[in-house]
């Protein structure tokens, strides 16, 4: 493994290393031509155990160069840090926040049918969460042409290099400064890198709003992937607003939403909240809903509770929800009746956040 120059930016744990590659939507496979120029060439991927896996056709530069030094770089930007944060006038100080994963070792050819169909099937279910289509599969005779005439090829990550930048070069006052700038500013992105920065230096996160949490046996978490869309549907259907909701629209909505809190309870999902917002003027609360069989624990108030505070929304100025039914419930969190109106065949109240 080769060792990074910036000792302060490098990461060990396996864990990182997998949680970017299965995160990046793609990287930069580098190669070297029969004059010695380098070839660079842009691709999706798909990590499956200790290899990362390419597609392409049977002819072509990868074909010819199985077997030769490859080298694979897969970056993940966080933010941009801008100089003022760290300095009235000079510029210097701007950079960039990002994690990466650097891959280098001799490009195998996959011949194995079941290796080919176990590489694009996981390629698949990156690309293609949501399904859609009969599982590759080696014995399955309406696979075995294409995967005869494809090509995969792969890189090992035995010589895999992480990297991870997020100011643990600063001194604590300074890293302390961007943190509160990026929770302060709340531009996309910028929420996730202060979680990456404390993270790195957990003193940070003290009196922070950061998820993921536990309390009382819950775990909360923020990240739309950490949402399973299926569970999420299974709680929508229990509800009056949103039980023709299909998974397709489910899936869609949590890719949308600004802000989501969820709350699991042993890993399955025990209530929901999202919000939709501009980040600075107006938000609007949809979908909040608990696990009818988690009634009774206070959950929903937990999870509404990080939503409100979560650093995307606590700055908004309006935020605002309908309901029919549950308005002492929102009354507790500080929200007043504003009107009352008809929507989808029923009546609902329209609420809003008495903020200071």
């Amino acid at each position: 493994m080769a060792e990074l120059r910036r000792k302060e930016y490098a990461e060990t744990r396996p864990e990182v290393r997998d949680d970017i590659l299965d995160r990046v939507r793609w990287g930069t496979l580098g190669l070297v031509d029969a004059e010695g120029w380098p070839l660079v060439r842009p691709m999706n991927f798909a990590r499956v155990g200790e290899s990362v896996y390419f597609h392409g056709a049977r002819k072509g530069e990868k074909a010819e160069r199985a077997g030769g030094p490859a080298s694979f770089v897969a970056a993940e930007p966080l933010a941009w840090i801008p100089s003022h944060w760290r300095h009235p006038e000079m510029a210097c100080p701007a950079t960039t926040y990002y994690r990466s994963v650097m891959v280098r070792g001799p490009l195998r050819l996959v011949e194995d049918l079941s290796e080919k169909a176990s590489a694009l099937q996981k390629m698949m279910e990156k690309y293609q969460p949501g399904g859609g289509h009969a599982a590759i599969a080696a014995g399955d005779p309406r696979y075995r042409g294409p995967l005869e005439a494809i090509q995969v090829t792969s890189l090992s990550l035995a010589e895999a290099t992480t990297k991870v930048k997020v100011g643990q070069n600063l001194e604590p006052a300074a890293r302390r400064r961007v943190f509160d700038a990026l929770l302060a500013r709340a531009e996309p992105g910028d929420y996730e890198t202060a979680c990456r920065m404390a993270q790195a230096d957990p003193a940070l996160a003290a009196g922070a709003p950061l998820l993921p949490d536990q309390e009382d046996g819950l775990t909360f978490v923020d990240r739309p992937e950490q949402v399973r869309a299926a569970e999420l549907k299974g709680l929508l259907d229990t509800t009056y607003w949103a039980a023709a909701r299909p998974l397709p629209a489910v899936e869609r909505l949590l890719r949308g939403s600004q802000v989501v809190v969820a709350a699991l309870d042993g890993g399955k999902l025990a209530g929901f909240a999202r919000a939709v917002t501009d980040g600075a003027v107006h938000a609007w609360i949809f979908d909040v809903v608990v696990d009818p069989e988690r009634r009774g624990r206070g959950i929903g108030h937990r999870v509404m509770r990080r939503l409100l505070a979560h650093p995307n929304l606590r700055s908004v100025r309006t935020v605002r929800l309908d309901t029919r039914d549950r308005m002492t419930f929102y009354e507790r969190l500080g929200f007043v009746s504003i009107g009352v109106k008809n929507s989808a065949g029923y009546q609902a109240t329209m609420m809003t956040l008495k903020r200071e």
